[in-house]
Parts: C-alpha cells; sequence; structure tokens
C-alpha cells in the first residue's frame, strides 16, 4: 500500500511567490510623484536663512503696541501674528544650533496701547500670550508706565516680572518707595562662541506713574554698579535695549561712558525704539544703533562681531555691524528661513490662542463700514485723511451739537482701513480709552485765540502735515459771536486749561463727562453709521469693556451668482477627476491581484506535478480539522 503523506513528510515546500512586474507609464508617474513628495519631505528639514550672520546675531521687536494678532488680510504684507513670529525664530534657532551660530530674541519695550486686546489699564488677556514667546532679553517702554494699574499688574507676586526672572531688564527704572531696580539691571547672554553683557534703558521719561521712578541715564552710568558690570563682567561684546530713537542724544551718554571703562575695542550694539520708525545708525567703528519699526510691521535682525575679531580685522571691523529689515509677512519671512513651510507646533498653538482670545473678546465684531483708506499721517485738506474724516463726518454725528473738539494730533493712534470695521480697527484708530474733559460755553473769539496759542509753539515732528492741535466742530464753526463747549481728553487737559484761564478766566475747571471717551467716540459712531453701500453679515459681539451693540440688526451678505458658477464647475471637476484617479487605482489593483492569483496557481501546480512523479495522485487527507 502506498504512503499516504502526513505535512511534515511533505516533500511540497511553499514559498512566499517572487515576480518582477513592468511599470506601465501611470506607475512610472506614481512612482515619479511619491519620489518628489519624499525629496521634499527631505528638503523641509534643511533650513538656509537669508540673513547676514555674524558673530552675535539678534532678532527684534519693539513698539509693538498689542498687535500680536497681526494686521490681518486688510493689510495683507503685515499678516504675520505672534504664532508666525514664534515660528520663524524656533526654526532660526534651530538652524543656529546646528550650524553654531549665537542667536538672540529681544523685545524693546511698549507692548501697551494699540489694540483692544489690552485697555483701560487691563493687560490680564494680553500678558498671557507675551509670556508665550521665548525672549531672551526684554526692555521697557513708556507705556507700561502711564497706569499704576498697570504696573501694579506687572510686578504682582507671580506675574509678569517675576515670570521673566533675570531676563527682565530695567537699568533706569526703580521702585520710587524703596528704590530698588523694578527689573535686573543687566544680563550677561552666554552663547557658544560670545558672551554678551545686556542693559536695558528707557529715555528720561518724566510723565510716568509715580509708583516707579526713571532715573536720569546721564546719572546711571556714573553709579557703581554700571561701572562695576562693565569692568568686572567677562564678556565678548555689548548690547544695550534703549527704548529711545535710534539716534537720540542719550545714547552717546551710554556709549561715552562705556568706552571710558572699556576702551575702544568692545562692540556696541544698540537696539533701539520709540520713534516708530525703521531706523540704522553707526555710532562708532565698532558701535551700531538699530531700530526695527512698530505695530508688528517689522522683524529686526541684525548681528556684530565680538571683540576678538574685532581685534583681529582692524578698522574692517565696522563692516561687520549689519542688519535687515523683514516685513510682517508670512511669505516673507518664509521665504527668508529657506523652507516650503514656516509653521512649528508652538507657532500654530499661538495662533489660535490669540484668535481665541480676540473672539471672546468680541473684537472680530463688525460694527460699521468705510469705503476707502484713511490715514493718520495725511494733511486736514486731503480727501483720505483720518483727521479730516474726524472733523467733518465724526463730530457732526454727536448729539451735543454745540460741542467742539481740541485735541493733539498724536490722539488717533491708527488707519483706518476699508471695507468692514471691526470693533478693533476702531479701538486702533484710538486704543487709550482716555476721559473726556468739556468746558461749557467758551467764546468763538477766545477758542481762536486758544487754538492760535496751542500751534504757535515748535511744530512737533510727528505726523509733520498736521498742525499740533487740530479744531474738530460738531456744527459749522463761526469765528465770531458764538459760543461752543470745548472738548479735550485728560492729556491734554491740563495744558489747555492753563492757556484758557490766561485768555479767558471766566472758563473756569473742565468738567469731566462720564459718557464718552476718546475710544467709544469712535466705537458708537461706527455702530450707527454705515457708509459702505451694501452691509455684510455681522460677527457675534463678545465681552470686550466697550461692550456689544444694541439691537443691530443682522447684515445679509448679497451672494455672487458668477462666483457660485465658478464653485459649482470647479466642484464638479473635482469629483470627476477623484472618481476617474479612483476607477483607474482600482483597476491597477485587480490586474495585479489577478497576475499574482496566477502565479500562485502556477507554483502549487509544478509543486504537485513533481510530488505526484515521485509518489503517484496526491489525496488530500483530514485530520480531524472541521472546516
Amino acid at each position: 500500500m502506498k504512503r499516504t503523506p502526513t505535512p511534515s513528510a511533505s516533500r511540497v515546500t511553499m514559498v512566499e511567490p517572487c515576480y518582477s512586474v513592468t511599470m506601465n507609464p501611470t506607475q512610472i508617474l506614481q512612482a515619479a510623484i511619491l519620489s518628489f513628495i519624499l525629496l521634499l519631505d527631505i528638503a523641509s528639514s534643511i533650513v538656509s536663512p537669508n540673513l547676514p550672520f555674524g558673530d552675535v546675531n539678534v532678532v527684534v521687536l519693539t513698539d509693538v503696541h498689542s498687535w500680536v494678532g497681526g494686521h490681518g488680510t486688510k493689510e495683507p504684507q503685515q499678516d504675520a501674528d505672534y504664532g508666525d513670529i514664534l515660528s520663524f525664530f524656533e526654526r532660526l534657532k534651530e538652524y543656529s544650533l546646528i550650524n553654531g551660530h549665537d542667536t538672540w530674541f529681544v523685545v524693546n519695550g511698549d507692548w501697551i496701547d494699540g489694540t483692544g486686546l489690552a485697555t483701560n489699564g487691563d493687560p490680564s488677556k494680553l500678558i498671557p500670550l507675551l509670556e508665550k514667546m521665548p525672549w531672551d532679553a526684554l526692555n521697557v517702554g513708556n507705556h507700561e508706565l502711564y497706569k499704576k494699574e498697570v504696573i501694579t499688574y506687572m510686578t504682582q507676586p507671580g506675574g509678569y516680572v517675576e515670570w521673566w526672572g533675570d531676563r527682565f531688564l530695567t537699568s533706569n527704572i526703580v521702585h520710587t518707595n524703596s528704590m530698588q531696580p523694578m527689573g535686573n539691571p543687566y544680563r550677561m547672554l552666554r552663547g557658544r562662541n560670545s558672551t554678551v553683557l545686556t542693559f536695558a534703558f528707557l529715555y528720561n521719561m518724566k510723565d510716568n506713574d509715580q509708583s516707579v521712578t526713571v532715573k536720569e541715564v546721564e546719572s546711571v552710568v556714573k553709579e557703581a554698579w554700571f561701572k562695576e558690570a562693565l569692568r568686572g563682567e567677562e564678556y565678548d561684546a555689548i548690547l544695550v535695549l534703549a527704548h529711545m530713537g535710534a539716534q537720540d542724544p542719550l545714547l552717546a551718554v551710554i556709549l561715552d561712558e562705556i568706552r571710558m571703562q572699556t576702551g575702544s575695542s568692545v562692540p556696541v550694539q544698540f537696539i533701539t525704539g520709540h520713534t516708530h520708525k525703521r531706523g540704522y545708525f553707526k555710532n562708532d567703528n565698532v558701535s551700531a544703533s538699530f531700530e526695527a519699526g512698530r505695530f508688528l510691521d517689522t522683524v529686526g535682525f541684525c548681528s556684530f562681531p565680538n571683540r576678538a575679531t574685532v581685534q583681529a580685522v582692524g578698522s574692517n571691523a565696522t563692516n561687520l555691524f549689519k542688519h535687515t529689515f523683514l516685513d510682517a509677512n508670512v511669505q516673507v519671512l518664509t521665504d527668508t528661513i529657506g523652507e516650503p513651510k514656516l509653521e512649528t507646533e508652538n507657532g500654530s498653538d499661538l495662533s489660535t490662542f490669540i484668535a481665541r482670545v480676540r473672539e471672546e473678546m468680541g473684537l472680530e465684531e463688525n460694527i460699521g463700514c468705510v469705503e476707502q483708506f484713511y490715514y493718520t499721517n495725511r494733511s486736514l485738506d486731503d480727501e483720505d485723511s483720518l483727521w479730516a474724516f474726524f472733523r467733518d463726518r465724526v463730530m457732526p454725528s454727536q448729539e451735543n451739537r454745540n460741542g467742539l473738539a481740541l485735541l493733539g494730533k498724536g490722539s488717533w493712534r491708527y488707519d483706518l482701513p476699508a471695507g468692514v470695521v471691526r470693533l478693533d480697527d476702531a479701538i486702533a484708530v484710538s486704543p487709550f480709552n482716555e476721559t473726556l474733559y468739556e468746558w461749557k460755553r467758551i467764546p468763538s473769539e477766545i477758542i481762536v485765540a486758544l487754538n492760535e496759542t496751542l500751534n504757535g509753539g515748535e511744530h512737533l515732528p510727528y505726523l509733520p502735515l498736521l498742525p499740533n492741535y487740530i479744531m474738530a466742530s460738531a456744527r459749522p464753526f463761526v469765528a465770531v459771536g458764538d459760543f461752543y463747549d470745548v472738548l479735550t481728553d485728560v492729556f491734554e487737559m491740563p495744558r489747555i486749561q492753563e492757556h484758557l484761564t490766561d485768555l479767558f478766566p471766566e472758563a473756569g475747571p473742565a468738567v469731566r463727562l462720564n459718557d464718552t471717551t476718546t475710544s467709544t467716540i469712535w466705537v458708537n459712531f461706527f455702530r450707527h453709521n454705515w457708509l459702505c453701500r451694501k452691509k455684510e453679515s455681522t460677527k457675534k459681539p463678545g465681552l470686550h469693556p466697550f461692550g456689544p451693540s444694541n439691537g443691530t440688526t443682522p447684515r445679509i451678505t448679497e451672494r455672487d451668482p458668477q462666483l457660485d458658477q465658478f464653485r459649482l464647475v470647479f466642484a464638479c471637476v473635482a469629483f470627476f477627476a477623484v472618481v476617474l484617479l479612483a476607477s483607474v487605482n482600482v483597476r491597477q489593483r485587480g490586474t495585479l491581484y489577478s497576475a499574482t492569483v496566477r502565479q500562485r496557481e502556477q507554483h502549487t501546480f509544478d509543486a504537485l506535478q513533481e510530488y505526484e512523479g515521485d509518489e503517484g495522485p496526491f489525496q488530500l487527507v483530514n485530520y480531524g480539522i472541521v472546516y
């Protein structure tokens, strides 16, 4: 009897079939696309920033004034928010670590007073956003020191100052009661290649809140601690954050004392601000000043040599102080980094955080509309002048027909963009929310004389096309024989009171208005005046201090039929493209599966023939397995 084979005795060896497949043109294209994607993925990890690197490199923000959310689609050249800036620095820092560069990140003061994220002396919504930024050194600007509420919030136990620790620098600001520094007087930035001695000064501010004292720069540089830091610390270069202009005379005061203590070979880089400009100035052969704009319109980058490099190259060291101004624009930052993608996880999270806070505060609520841009830096005769818009449209809408505003030209801080006006757009025009004061029934002749007196002094260089003070009446102004109720803000009130008393003693003290501020006068105007031909949908009001609109009628967006047709055609084309590609893919998979089955069947048939040639016909035996 012939032996019945068992599985262990079988000479049939089952192996995975090996086969080669000839690729058709479609498969070749797919492989090429996959290879291209892999190459892009590899390339995305290689950073090659287009920046002038040196021994010491500094990324700079200054005078952001709470524009941490960027300028959005209305000003696309400045569409980067703090999340994008964070992504930029993180990628730059990664490149610097790999390539041995020392790169630092600093902010030079004035982070408040600009948008609705921080109004009425309440920075509680803004500060948590700022604390997400990895700054290595921070300076204080004048705007942080005007209100006691802001100072108290910053300096409370566990607050903003303590959060930053030794990175929060105040070389000439002290608490008035204790005369102890508000922050650290200086810090050492220790990198791979260089150690940088870092100070932070504010200009000689006089109108700050009395809870702090801003010591004069001229006296501070003569103090023992400053000289001891210059003579006793070991460092390769000096960095001075200075909240003052790039050519402010106080910079020379600081530099002269540094030179007196250290000699002429120590590189000194000043990071300046306050004037809201882009600026650069060479102070001497081994010192420069660099100012990087305002309102998050600029990301600054500067580099400079260390002491060893200066000694090695001699007089040519002045050429090693370099800088570049980058528009705060996502594409510009992406191109500068040299990557197809700017976003990092931390940066994306911060952008989301900012957007959520703005939405919760109601800053995205649509409250009005204008059909053109209005600019602060235009003369009163220009049709796109913001001040002319206030004079000709806002003031005539006021209920008090005898009202006449007399305000300093710096009262309105930012341009009004064309299109739908969000709550935050109105606040950005006038972010201080200052109390208004009023003098009743002032003769028009006195008002003319008062206006001439206020504008008769030195013309302020800020906004040079405008007079120092601007007059705007709720009704046509009559220069003789009429009376008006003169309005001004709390900032200008003392000066106007002084001159008005000299001209018209009967005026008496100004009376505070409780129902109107410099911010609400704009917000209320737009809530009641839609100046565009068609209305657009309004967002849900939030919980902002200025409050939601009352009884606002929902605005309906008109649809564009041509745009709808284009969307329909695009959707149909996309659908059929997906169906076609899916059909091709299924057909290819079916063909490949059939070929695989046939090859396996052939392997089994060949093995069976080999067995039967040796053992006879193959019989299948059931070994108790239930099928």
